[in-house]
């Protein structure tokens, strides 16, 4: 499990951002045998959600929260 990370700026998800989820999908497999991954991706995170979906990690889950006053 990946709990969020980011690119500096927002941008070069495609590039930068990519390098991260497919180098852990390799390693996890070969070294553990995992069969699955999960990242965290928040619903506004456009560049990030594109690039995830383009490396073929689909969409699960979403939370809906409300802050307490």
């Amino acid at each position: 499990m990946v709990d969020d990370y980011w690119v500096r700026g927002g941008e070069r998800w495609d590039s930068i951002g990519r390098a991260l989820p497919d180098a852990m999908c390799a390693r996890v497999r070969s070294d553990f045998g995992a069969a699955q991954v999960l990242v965290v991706c928040g619903h506004k995170d456009s560049g990030k959600r594109v690039m995830l979906h383009q490396a073929g990690l689909d969409i699960a889950s979403e939370w809906d929260v409300k802050w307490l006053k």
